[in-house]
């Protein structure tokens, strides 16, 4: 996937990137929140950092398997249509 540059957070021994997952998620849960409706970057921190960091898709670790996260809706959209006509 790199090679095709799709990049993420480096995987770390066992545990990926839940590590950095929970302190994200604990970081964003300490600050206050205003009065906004962007409400996307405290309740999943770490994608929002991450889309800002590698691009719209990206990977990410959980555990030893690597995820690979989509958040581009056009190609949500294609891989659902694909895997319904093939399944």
């Amino acid at each position: 996937m790199p090679a095709q540059g799709i990049k993420g957070p480096s995987y770390r021994f066992i545990h990926g990137s839940t590590e950095e997952i929970t302190t994200l998620k604990r970081e964003a849960m300490r600050r206050p929140m205003g009065l906004s409706h962007a409400i996307f970057p405290r309740v999943q921190p770490h994608i929002h950092s991450w889309v800002n960091a590698y691009g719209k898709n990206y990977l990410q670790w959980h555990g030893l398997e690597v995820e690979f996260v989509i958040t581009e809706p056009e190609l949500i959209k294609e891989v659902l249509v694909k895997t319904q006509i093939q399944g």
